[in-house]
């Protein structure tokens, strides 16, 4: 990520808008180094980044979503069900 997408990214998470990773450790980095620059501009609270890795995003949205009673499966019963 080059210094201006990650200036871009970190002032749109100020301004508290979402971002999505490809993964549970890119957005663990992404919240790290959103921490650390709030830390670095002297900081001592500030609104939690709002950061979320593809696969929380799409269970979040099927459960806010997904009020007829269905249920998502787990890898293993997807093999099974597969299998």
């Amino acid at each position: 990520m080059g210094a201006l997408a990650a200036t871009e990214i970190d002032r749109w998470l100020r301004e508290g808008g979402l971002v999505v990773t490809a993964s549970e450790r890119a957005a663990r980095f992404l919240a790290f180094s959103f921490h650390r620059a709030r830390q670095a501009e002297g900081l001592t609270a500030w609104p939690a980044p709002n950061i979320l890795d593809w696969k929380r995003l799409a269970h979040t949205a099927w459960i806010e979503r997904g009020m007829d009673g269905r249920l998502l499966l787990n890898p293993a019963q997807e093999e099974a069900l597969w299998v």
